[in-house]
């Protein structure tokens, strides 16, 4: 089971580059000579609410290659901390000035009392979130890998909010 989600999330994130890619088309020459430095990092922040975390606010540091200053692509990590839990991910994604889309890989450690899953446990997952203008929307599916609670082996997640 492990390794074909392994591998879901790896096809899933080749077909989400490469559509992507299709839908972008080719790159907009910059304007005047102008080309930002590569390899920049640009940082985000977001306030949402998760199924599993509750209210939480969030940053991410975006490594970004494009060369067209409205459009941020590249590889990230982020960090979010909510009233029932803390979250760390890392993948690949990209935003524009309307829309946006990103796929991740998720490290959750709960705590607390009061939400969904009982505090002190370890998940590890995968997350898909797109973004119109400043909403952002996703899903994803985690599994425990540390803690005991009965009933909380594995949890669908559910987001929506305001920012990245």
């Amino acid at each position: 089971m492990r390794r074909a989600l392994a591998v879901l999330l790896l096809l899933l994130g080749f077909g989400a580059t490469a559509i992507a890619a299709q839908v972008r088309g080719p790159r907009p020459r910059p304007m005047l000579g102008f080309q930002p430095p590569p390899g920049r990092w640009i940082p985000f922040v977001g306030a949402r609410y998760s199924t599993v975390q509750g209210v939480s606010a969030s940053v991410l540091l975006l490594r970004d290659h494009s060369a067209h200053g409205e459009e941020y692509s590249g590889v990230f990590g982020a960090a979010e901390a909510g009233l029932h839990g803390v979250a760390g991910s890392g993948g690949e994604g990209g935003w524009a000035v309307i829309s946006g889309a990103s796929l991740r890989a998720t490290y959750l450690r709960t705590y607390g009392s009061g939400g969904r899953l009982a505090g002190g446990q370890d998940f590890v997952g995968g997350e898909f979130r797109i973004s119109v203008r400043w909403w952002t929307f996703g899903g994803g599916w985690y599994r425990r890998v540390a803690g005991n609670a009965p009933g909380d082996r594995s949890s669908l997640v559910f987001t929506a909010g305001l920012g990245y």
